[in-house]
């Protein structure tokens, strides 16, 4: 998939606890243009926010040990407000019911990924 016009100067911070799941999705945010920065629980994305001032959206497993990811989204948010976040799983149907960020189901293709993104950057 090509760059898209947003792809260049957005910074995605993917969070991922499946080291599958996070080097593919890493792979695929690459090959659309975005710079990207992986961690693997909502601890270290906390870190990476701190450190990493530029990051635009965050992409979170919401199923994670120690931390969700709707605990890392309300913290996340709090802190950054203008953060754009968008939950991934891979249990529940339909979590967005229970959650006010958008939700995208795994498995999922590196086109639905970049929809969701491309539609939180473009709620601005």
């Amino acid at each position: 998939m090509p760059p898209n016009s947003n792809s260049l100067t957005t910074v995605v911070l993917l969070v991922e606890d499946e080291p599958l799941i996070r080097y593919a999705t890493e792979v695929a945010l690459r090959d659309m243009g975005y710079r990207t920065i992986a961690a693997t629980n909502g601890y270290e994305a906390l870190s990476a926010l701190e450190e990493h001032r530029d990051i635009t959206v965050m992409v979170t497993d919401l199923a994670m040990p120690k931390m969700d990811g709707r605990e890392l989204a309300r913290r996340a948010q709090a802190q950054y407000p203008a953060l754009k976040i968008i939950l991934t799983t891979g249990y529940d149907p339909t979590p967005g019911a229970l959650c006010t960020w958008p939700v995208v189901n795994k498995p999922y293709l590196s086109e639905e990924l970049a929809e969701a993104i491309e539609a939180a950057l473009a709620a601005s």
